[in-house]
């Protein structure tokens, strides 16, 4: 028996959200843009401008981004704080408005990806970071809006890039969160004593009153439209098309694709892949998150129906194949399927 203190020292961890608020993104954004303009100041100087790529580097461990790493130690909260920072500088190098702005978010971006650290202790690493697919075609194009070495270095990285099968291609418009930042911080500004404490009952149901009108304020504001003629003003999709047809297209496109995936081995493999790798996402987030698989059953479709999803891929329904977690909405992954 040890006679030391058996007690430790907390440690200060930052939540993952953390990360997606303006917090963080506005900084970061920030940031970019002085790196940015630290390197334009630096190429127009130099008196070699066939290195772009190795000033650049020089820049970057001149202004310490290396240590950039280091920020977060965490593996939850490193997780979506490495996503988010790829992301970000994906982002500036296809909405930037000046070209060498979004070469240089470029060169940031493959820096930080092929630089994450490997040895003792080992820290989180991300292999791999979604991009939508039209976002990824535009990324082809980058190398068009230069020339000389500046174009040649933009085409080396984007090769080297694609070798190491670093992108995970997505849906167009189907990124998570959907627009960065996620929450916005606002100071408050009010001079008002604020109470101390949990709030009161009283003080819960004042809320939840204020949000109940606020959302009343809002239906009356956003009907549905009055005609569904071309230039009629429109709202929210649900609030204009009826759910019933909008399930009955998804259905629709869902068995054009399952069929014409049929038709192709390759595309049936694929879609098993794509199946596995959802699986697989959805059971490191479980084991991040500290969740049982009873808790994920109990919660929502759960990891346990997606394996069986997953097991009756290829089961028949009145609609055409399941395709595994494309049947979710149709029953796959039930334990009595019908």
């Amino acid at each position: 028996m040890s006679l030391a203190p058996t007690s430790q020292v907390g440690k200060i961890l930052l939540q993952p959200a953390y990360f997606t608020s303006s917090c963080y993104v506005e900084t970061m954004k920030s940031d970019i843009d002085a790196l940015v303009k630290t390197f334009e100041s630096e190429y127009a100087e130099s008196e070699d401008q066939t290195k772009p790529f190795t000033l650049f580097k020089t820049v970057w461990c001149a202004m310490g981004w290396q240590w950039l790493h280091f920020k977060v130690f965490d593996a939850r909260a490193r997780d979506m704080y490495l996503q988010v920072t790829c992301r970000l500088f994906l982002e500036h190098a296809l909405t930037a408005a000046q070209p060498m702005a979004r070469l240089v978010a470029f060169f940031a971006f493959y820096t930080f990806l092929s630089t994450q650290p490997s040895g003792a202790p080992p820290l989180h690493v991300i292999e791999r970071t979604p991009i939508p697919q039209d976002q990824y075609k535009a990324l082809f194009s980058l190398s068009d809006e230069f020339d000389g070495s500046l174009r040649a270095a933009a085409i080396n990285i984007t090769r080297l890039l694609v070798d190491a099968d670093v992108f995970y291609i997505i849906p167009d418009s189907t990124q998570y969160p959907r627009v960065l930042p996620r929450e916005v911080i606002v100071h408050d500004t009010s001079d008002a004593p604020k109470k101390k404490g949990r709030p009161s009952k009283a003080d819960r149901v004042q809320k939840s009153q204020q949000a109940v009108d606020s959302l009343g304020q809002w239906l009356e504001q956003t009907g549905a439209p009055s005609s569904y003629e071309e230039g009629a003003p429109t709202t929210h999709r649900l609030l204009v098309e009826d759910p019933a047809d909008l399930l009955q297209r998804y259905r629709d496109i869902k068995s054009t694709l399952l069929s014409t995936v049929a038709e192709d081995r390759q595309g049936t493999a694929a879609l098993i892949e794509a199946n596995k790798q959802v699986y697989n996402r959805l059971k490191r987030a479980a084991e991040l998150n500290g969740e049982s698989e009873m808790d994920a059953e109990s919660e929502g479709p759960g990891i346990p129906r997606v394996e069986r999803a997953i097991v009756q891929a290829d089961a028949e329904t009145g609609d055409g194949p399941r395709g595994g977690l494309l049947g979710l909405l149709e029953g796959a992954g039930n334990p009595n399927p019908t």
